[in-house]
């Protein structure tokens, strides 16, 4: 039996963070501070596991001398495998924040860009690969 690349098992998990986001974004109060909350927390685990897959992609395809999510988000709109770059750059930003300087107005606004606009690239982003 052959081993499952590691990139697909990465891949599977960032699926299921992605549907737990989706299913959280499908509440109908979004503007319950639970909500958003569980939102956020969800956000930045589908961001996570976004980029690390991005990163076992492309060392299976054979490119190694990429580290860290700026480094590989650069290859990865470089390479064509994510379509819009300065979202993913974007996500980064506002994962840091949330991680780092967490503060509840930028938060909100963070919020909404999850809403408008990263579900949709994380949604392209699984459809890539589930073309590999």
């Amino acid at each position: 039996m052959e081993k499952e690349a590691r990139w697909k098992l990465r891949f599977e998990n960032f699926e299921k963070a992605l549907d737990s986001l989706k299913e959280v974004m499908e509440q109908k109060d979004l503007d319950n501070e639970i909500i958003i909350d569980a939102s956020i927390q969800r956000f930045e685990v589908t961001f996570e596991l976004a980029w690390k897959t991005l990163q076992d992609y492309l060392f299976e395809v054979g490119i190694i001398e990429f580290k860290g999510p700026k480094n590989i988000i650069a290859k990865a709109y470089q390479d064509n495998i994510i379509e819009d770059g300065q979202t993913w750059v974007d996500m980064h930003k506002d994962r840091n924040v949330l991680t780092h300087e967490y503060a509840f107005m930028e938060s909100r606004a963070i919020f909404q860009r999850i809403k408008t606009s990263y579900i949709q690239a994380f949604i392209q982003f699984q459809r890539r690969l589930q073309d590999e």
